[in-house]
């Protein structure tokens, strides 16, 4: 995991310190015994009641100070999405912003609310719950009404959007500016990537950025005065070609961006996620660019990015990279792989390509023995997977795997490959289909649990995609429809509520899918009990998309314990293993 990285679910948003929100001024209250405590004692006190509103709430009304502390709790992650309340919030820092430009000294008269903001999220969540609310309704018979109607909510949808293309965006980028302590900005909505738009970013106190853009233009780049520097320490980035301007043009030529981007902020970035989508049938020159990044610790590719093979080796020679998730589906990835071999610091390995070819080179895992993690994001041939976990012996030090089948069964040979990864201690298998409601692959636990019973330091399991038989009395039923269809046998029901009734619990059960999840949370619960039974070291497992936890009493005896009895489908397998998110 990386405790670190602000793109995380798990990164803690913390309020700011007392001395930054008042940004130099004296307290107000000198004889303030609670104020003029250590800044650092001061925000411990404040974490007891950063959730609890009637508390902060009651802390706002003591002083301006005490107000300060109060809004760093409520308005230290703050998200712009053009309902009425951002909208509000948007004004008083656009009034702020306004202020600080004014002054010499970039203050404002009263302790700002834009003092207390660290993260700021932008989306389109609002507009387009409004706009498809709005959306008349069609009616039969009157068609003629029904095409004025639909005419006049375009017309209203397409004000609404040119008004925050040219109003709200416009303005937001001027409040990002002067917000003194902005570290994390995640702009979820496609920005037309502009001079102002870039240099809005580089000019503020931003560390942290994702955003996604459109480019319109060859020679689009960043311009920063001699020896400036951007320093941003992460970067997660997409960026496709505005559809019109690509499409009137043979080949076109991204490396001027990416250079000026990357020369901005190489010295300093830690953390690189980037993706740059070609239109389909239309071939980009590969991207070059002249940068190095001395700090660079985790690199993510997207897709198919064309790089070139000297800027993408440059890349992987950071001296301190230890995390690299790469798309290792086409040769000029494979070639500069290849060329630079040994990787002194990684530690963990990612691939990521759809439809890996069966003879692909695995000279990147021979050169890096040292590895303690590797995966492959996508599903792939039990043929190059019955290659890849052999050659994972010689990583005498792998901690974490996950890997995933592209059909509907995990052969017991390839599972015996794997018992011999007699280091492993956290694992993630899947097979079948990986996407939709379709589960088919009907997995084995007893011959799962015999054969990797060797892997006696395991403390993580995780099996998603896993389906089992379902009720056969059902009309039309499919067999790959276990979680879809939710609804237990004759036998089934009749068992579980005659147990409901000698238990009387006082639970009430309200429908056959509320039995089924009950059935199946404890069929799930009988089977993580068998796996602990093996791996006497396992932690917690992921199975039947719920996740069991497993406590030691104080007799002695191990107690499975389900976190939720609520399904998670849609559990970050990756961002739990390797830290790597998808959004």
């Amino acid at each position: 995991m990386h405790p670190g990285n602000p793109f995380l679910s798990t990164y803690k948003k913390s309020p700011l310190t007392l001395d930054r929100l008042l940004e130099g001024r004296p307290i107000a209250a000198q004889n303030s015994s609670l104020l003029n405590l250590p800044v650092e004692i001061l925000s411990e006190i404040v974490k007891y009641i950063e959730t609890d509103k009637s508390s902060l709430a009651s802390l706002a009304l003591v002083n301006s100070d005490c107000r300060q502390l109060a809004r760093s709790c409520q308005f230290r992650d703050v998200l712009i999405d053009f309902s009425p309340r951002s909208s509000y919030i948007l004004g008083v820092l656009i009034r702020e912003a306004t202020e600080r430009m004014r002054t010499k000294d970039r203050l404002t008269r009263r302790p700002a609310l834009g003092a207390c903001v660290r993260y700021m999220t932008t989306n389109l969540t609002h507009y387009w719950k409004e706009r498809k609310a709005m959306r008349p309704k069609i009616s039969e018979g009157e068609a003629s009404t029904d095409r004025a109607a639909f005419q006049q909510w375009m017309e209203l949808s397409g004000n609404v959007s040119t008004r925050i293309d040219h109003v709200y965006d416009p303005s937001l980028l001027l409040v990002i500016t002067t917000l003194p302590h902005l570290e994390i900005l995640d702009w979820d909505k496609v920005a037309d990537i502009n001079p102002y738009f870039l240099d809005s970013l580089g000019a503020s106190t931003v560390k942290h950025l994702k955003f996604e853009g459109n480019l319109d233009s060859d020679n689009m780049a960043m311009q920063l005065e001699d020896g400036a520097s951007w320093p941003l320490l992460s970067l997660d980035i997409h960026v496709k070609w505005d559809f019109g301007y690509r499409w009137e043009r043979e080949t076109v030529d991204a490396s001027p961006f990416w250079n000026g981007l990357f020369q901005a902020c190489c010295s300093t970035l830690r953390i690189l996620k980037c993706t740059h989508i070609q239109i389909h049938r239309r071939e980009d020159k590969a991207i070059s660019f002249n940068a190095h990044f001395p700090h660079l610790q985790f690199l993510f590719i997207q897709y198919d990015m064309p790089i070139s093979q000297p800027s993408l080796i440059s890349l992987l020679q950071s001296p301190r990279l230890s995390t690299l998730v790469i798309n290792i589906g086409d040769s000029i990835t494979v070639n500069a792989m290849d060329q630079v071999g040994y990787l002194r610091s990684l530690e963990t390995l990612v691939w990521n390509g759809v439809n890996l070819p069966a003879t692909l080179s695995l000279r990147s895992l021979e050169h890096n023995s040292q590895l303690k993690k590797f995966g492959i994001l996508w599903s792939q041939s039990p043929s190059l997977l019955e290659r890849i976990v052999p050659a994972l012996t010689s990583c005498y030090n792998l901690k974490t795997l996950s890997l995933i089948w592209d059909e509907k069964i995990i052969s017991s040979v390839t599972l015996m490959s794997l018992s011999r990864l007699s280091s492993l201690e956290e694992l993630h298998i899947s097979a079948g289909h990986q996407t939709g409601w379709r589960h088919n692959w009907f997995v084995d636990h007893n011959a799962i649990r015999n054969i990797l019973a060797p892997l006696r330091k395991l403390k993580i399991f995780l099996i998603s995609r896993d389906s089992y038989q379902i009720n056969k009395q059902l009309p039309n039923a499919e067999e790959n429809s276990y979680y879809d269809y939710r609804v237990p046998s004759g036998d089934d029901y009749i068992e579980f509520m005659e147990q409901q009734q000698s238990a009387d619990d006082g639970q009430v059960i309200d429908s056959l899918h509320d039995v089924w999840e009950k059935l199946h949370l404890r069929r799930m619960t009988q089977q993580a009990e068998k796996y602990a039974a093996v791996f006497l070291e396992l932690q917690w497992i992921y199975i039947g998309q719920l996740v069991f936890t497993f406590r030691q009493c104080p007799d002695g005896q191990q107690v499975t314990v389900s976190s939720s009895a609520e399904r998670k489908p849609d559990f970050p397998i990756y961002e739990t293993l390797f830290g790597v998110w998808s959004k």
